[in-house]
């Protein structure tokens, strides 16, 4: 599996808080607090964002996870391709200990796959 490229595999996206446009206080019309008003003393603390201007939210690319979707569906493809590709060899030849080390490699290559291997 490949790491999430959307969050850099942490499973987490840092957000600007977009009540306060990042700056983490608010002024007292309800308006994001630039510098010069943070100055001025008529800003108060963001409350959705507890004043750090950012939040974090579960990366939607992944669920979370850190992993991309896509990077294990691949894979699972080509461990279905392969697994195939084994079978059909195992049905062209009449040697029974052939045979059976064929499915033997074929649960290999699930058990693999399943391992992250």
């Amino acid at each position: 599996m490949g790491t999430c490229k959307a969050c850099g595999g942490s499973g987490k996206k840092q957000l600007a808080c977009r009540y306060c446009g990042g700056t983490g206080a608010i002024t007292s019309s309800g308006k994001a607090a630039g510098f010069f008003a943070r100055l001025g003393g008529d800003s108060h603390t963001c409350k959705k964002c507890a004043g750090t201007g950012t939040f974090e939210v579960i990366c939607r690319n992944c669920d979370g996870t850190g992993t991309h979707r896509g990077a294990s569906k691949i894979g699972y493809l080509e461990m279905e391709k392969r697994r195939c590709e084994l079978y059909r060899e195992s049905l062209k030849t009449k040697d029974k200990a052939k045979r059976k080390k064929l499915a033997a490699e074929r649960s290999t290559v699930m058990d693999a796959w399943i391992n992250g291997k």
